[in-house]
């Protein structure tokens, strides 16, 4: 999709993390996607890694030139953060598939610092939480984009959320009291970085991971307090659209903060959602008995896991059985309905978006990494805004650029 030629700096795009399984697959799909005068280079701690990926790249029949490498170590014991600091300087866009807990502040500071926009897959909400009351009203006033959480979790859920309740404002001209999004259930076998960070996140003292109980932690606006998903006994739901719904997906909580701070980012935008808005998020396809079951096992296992020893336990026998790369064979489905805000919502319209993609979640997450930058490089205008943001915020070029490379995203107003 062609868009007007970014600002004037040595790259256009800079790869950080790349010879990770998920920056790896952005770079495949950058080199599919992206123009044929795309000036990039990709960065990573090993060249032996790097040259590597720069070679294995598949051949572009639009030309785009091969990348320049640039080895950064990052690593707590020697941060080479002159280099990093030199490479920022130098893009215009930087995309960060970094270990997150550990590195991925330098990069988020030296974007800032260096009037360079940004995009992640961020999923850690505490450390979110803590990046967005450091560097959002920074890069806000020197209008820095900082887009966070753009993969698989989070991301996705952003646009469909964005197109469910647009396409009810749009079509209907009502405001969205609810988004509910059902997911698929989907084979997804972590790479050792999602691994880490999951068990880094589990480490954390009870009254931390407390935290990610509140709806409208990551907003900078409080929402409603009525935020109930409708589950019975056995944590179901039945929805007319989407049929019946677990509430027993892992990162429902988190996609929600994620969700509900983009409410408060378009807040008395034109793309407002609502004043009541919330978001829930469900699984589909899982029995009334094995949704209970899960219910009643998930605060056991995040007790388990409260105990280091347990992790130790758990990261080895991951180590030692875990495979060389992740699968990605398998189909993410997602649907979203946004429901009105009207006395009688079964009587009204409903906004809905639904996105296929038939290569996996990592490839997925990379692919969103990729056409999100290339929103921020190529339309930049579209969203003028800085800080610390999300899909949300650049939701109508982004699902254009999608839709032109291999997801199936489409948004409808269904009648009542």
């Amino acid at each position: 999709m062609p868009g007007t030629q970014p600002k004037r700096r040595e790259y256009d795009l800079l790869l950080v993390g790349a010879t990770g399984h998920t920056g790896s697959l952005t770079a495949q799909h950058i080199v599919r996607h992206f123009p044929p005068n795309l000036r990039w280079v990709l960065a990573g701690r090993s060249e032996a890694k790097l040259q590597r990926l720069r070679e294995s790249l598949p051949l572009n029949p639009t030309g785009i030139g091969s990348p320049n490498i640039q080895v950064l170590n990052l690593s707590e014991s020697d941060r080479d953060t002159a280099n990093l600091d030199d490479l920022i300087r130098r893009s215009c866009v930087c995309i960060s598939v970094v270990t997150y807990f550990a590195v991925g502040e330098l990069v988020i500071r030296s974007c800032v610092e260096n009037e360079t926009n940004y995009i992640d897959a961020i999923g850690d909400v505490i450390l979110l939480e803590r990046l967005i009351a450091k560097y959002h009203n920074t890069a806000e006033r020197k209008g820095v984009k900082l887009i966070h959480a753009a993969g698989i979790f989070g991301g996705v859920q952003n646009l469909l959320a964005w197109a469910a309740a647009r396409e009810l404002a749009q079509q209907a001209s009502l405001k969205t009291q609810e988004v509910a999004l059902a997911m698929d259930t989907m084979k997804l076998i972590p790479s050792r970085g999602t691994i880490e960070s999951f068990l880094h996140e589990a480490g954390r003292g009870k009254d931390i991971r407390k935290k990610t109980l509140e709806p409208w932690l990551l907003s900078s606006v409080e929402g409603s307090p009525d935020i109930l998903n409708s589950t019975n006994k056995m944590n179901m739901r039945i929805n007319m659209d989407l049929g019946a719904l677990s509430a027993t997906s892992i990162t429902a909580k988190q996609n929600q903060l994620l969700v509900h701070r983009s409410w408060g980012l378009l807040k008395g935008s034109q793309e407002d959602y609502g004043a009541n808005f919330k978001y829930n998020e469900y699984m589909r396809g899982v029995s009334a008995m094995l949704s209970l079951l899960t219910t009643i096992g998930h605060p056991f296992v995040d007790w388990l896991l409260g105990f280091k020893i347990v992790r130790n336990i758990v990261r080895r026998a991951l180590q030692r059985n875990h495979p060389t790369s992740p699968g990605e064979a398998d189909l993410v489905v997602m649907e979203a309905v946004a429901i009105a805000d009207v006395e009688n919502p079964d009587e009204a319209p409903r906004g809905y978006a639904t996105l296929r993609y038939p290569e996996g979640p990592y490839s997925l997450t990379g692919l969103m990494l990729a056409q999100g930058a290339a929103s921020i490089l190529y339309s930049g205008r579209e969203c003028e805004k800085g800080g610390c943001l999300t899909t949300a915020l650049i939701a109508a070029d982004l699902i254009q650029r999608l839709k032109g490379a291999d997801i199936a995203i489409e948004s409808t107003i269904l009648p009542y």
